[in-house]
């Protein structure tokens, strides 16, 4: 026989939360079981658990170290008690508490499709441009109305500099000056609020609508126009599918910011480049990281010249 389920205060206001207003004592009643789900290995996150409810399907507590998607989950919940529209590509939060033994407890919705990309994939170019910018949006309403100290735009090219100069023998200069010019290029756009971990594994869907909804907020924090999309930037070097993909979805994102999608473009591809540097120096292959990065330069010079299938010249907005 399986162990009763732990339902503690702030889980039984998180049924509430979800199921509405109704009798106390209802909500606790049908929380039917709780269970471990997979995941919470990063750096952030400590456990995940699952609220499983009689005829329904839950919600999930996580257990995070991150102060900054803590904040964000308590401005959400004040919004929602002032009367204010919550972010329709942000998850619900359903309560949040600091942990006794460290740490934070948040509680959200359950979303459906997490990392599923092989149905929804192909098609939802669109739908994530126009789902990142409301999220940069809502993020910018979120820290005027509640002083959020959100993370600063990284040092993405000084951090480049550093690591390429002299990487290739004869080349620390080139290499010095192209990152100049790459910067020179995307310094009269002003960075803005971005989700900055956003890939495949951290959107889900709406239940019900289906509608592409964010989750994990541990890195949320400005950043250069088009960083968003440096997961797909990837595709670059991919199908051709891939490259169309990356292609709609930063033509789209460029019409709604009013910005030139090769600085859209250029702007992914450098972010990408700053990641694949530091993941690959972290698994202990700095070299590789260097080669990776040096390649999404390139790329990101190609899309400030509009080269590219679809793409327009000298920066022009355009897929």
């Amino acid at each position: 026989m399986s162990a009763p389920p732990v339902i503690d205060t702030l889980a039984r206001d998180a049924a509430r939360r979800l199921f509405g207003a109704g009798p106390e004592t209802e909500a606790p009643a049908r929380i039917a079981a709780v269970e471990a789900l997979a995941g919470g290995t990063g750096a952030s996150t400590g456990a995940l658990r699952l609220y499983r409810l009689e005829g329904g399907d839950g919600f999930v507590e996580k257990h995070t170290s991150s102060a900054l998607e803590y904040a964000l989950a308590r401005a959400q919940l004040a919004d929602t008690a002032a009367g204010l529209s919550r972010c329709p590509v942000m998850l619900r939060f359903l309560a949040a508490a600091p942990d006794p033994a460290g740490g934070y407890r948040l509680f959200m919705e359950r979303l459906e499709g997490i990392g599923d990309n092989n149905g929804w994939l192909w098609g939802a170019e669109v739908a994530l441009a126009e789902a990142a910018e409301t999220f940069s949006q809502a993020i910018a309403g979120m820290r005027q109305r509640h002083g959020l100290a959100l993370r600063p735009a990284p040092d993405v090219f000084g951090r480049l500099a550093r690591a390429l100069a002299g990487s290739e023998s004869g080349k620390e200069d080139q290499i010095g000056g192209r990152l100049a010019a790459l910067q020179a290029a995307l310094a009269g756009y002003p960075s803005r609020p971005a989700h900055n971990d956003l890939f495949w594994p951290n959107i889900g869907r709406a239940p019900g609508s289906g509608g592409l909804v964010f989750l994990d907020f541990a890195l949320v924090g400005d950043n250069q126009p088009g960083a968003d999309f440096h997961h797909f930037a990837k595709g670059l070097k991919k199908s051709a599918q891939h490259r169309a993909f990356f292609l709609a979805l930063t033509a789209r994102a460029a019409d709604l910011a009013g910005i030139p999608a090769g600085i859209i473009r250029a702007g992914a591809c450098m972010s990408a480049a700053a990641r694949a540097l530091t993941r690959e120096t972290r698994r202990g292959r700095p070299e590789a990281g260097q080669h990776q990065a040096r390649r999404f330069i390139d790329l990101a010079e190609a899309a400030l010249q509009g080269d590219g299938p679809g793409e327009k010249k000298n920066g022009e907005r355009g897929a």
